[in-house]
């Protein structure tokens, strides 16, 4: 998707090549200088929904919180909070959640920016862009630059805080913490020693 193809079959090209340059002077500053690259290229369009495989680990992560919540009720507050193993397992849960609160928010920011982008009012307002006030002008600018960001999947152009880059940290620092559960199933036992490790 080319931003300046779209702009000029809407508008012919008036408004939004004053648009731009004005995108580009604002946001100079920023990412390295990204802005001038990130408004001329066609771009790759991120996820708007969720893939088979992330809709299989969100079930799977369902399936877990269950079980300890299962695992409070039957054995009780007191005795779940005395094994450690339990500790490792919540804190597993808590990163695939905030795994799926990252991704989640960023495929709604980017289906917001879409459906904006695609909205004749939006275009309307690129149209008339040059007789619009300052305060609309700088309105719209940010607006766009908004709308460019969350739709745009290279991460080249993406802060380093994104909602996409913070969601796969949490998502690997879960699996981390699911493989450290294995740790409380490896007992060495004395008199066994290594060959018990080597049976794991």
């Amino acid at each position: 998707m080319d931003f300046q193809h779209r702009a000029g079959g809407k508008t012919g090209g008036g408004g939004v090549a004053k648009l731009r340059n004005a995108l580009i002077s604002k946001y100079k500053n920023n990412n390295n200088n990204r802005t001038d690259n990130l408004i001329s290229c066609d771009i790759s369009l991120r996820f708007m929904e969720p893939n088979p495989f992330q809709i299989a680990i969100f079930i799977w992560v369902v399936g877990f919180i269950w079980q300890e919540f299962k695992q409070v009720f039957t054995s009780g507050m007191r005795v779940y909070l005395t094994a450690h193993s339990n500790y490792v397992d919540c804190s597993m849960n808590i990163l695939y959640i905030l795994y799926f609160i990252f991704l989640y928010s960023s495929m709604i920011y980017t289906r917001t920016s879409m459906k904006t982008f695609r909205s004749g009012e939006y275009w309307k307002h690129m149209e008339n862009y040059n007789s619009l006030t300052k305060e609309k002008q700088d309105h719209y600018l940010a607006k766009t630059y908004h709308i460019l960001y969350w739709l745009n999947a290279d991460r080249y152009y993406w802060n380093s805080g994104d909602s996409q880059n913070l969601a796969e940290a949490f998502f690997a620092m879960g699996n981390v913490a699911s493989i450290c559960r294995i740790c409380f199933l490896l007992p060495i036992i004395g008199f066994v020693g290594p060959l018990q490790v080597n049976i794991y």
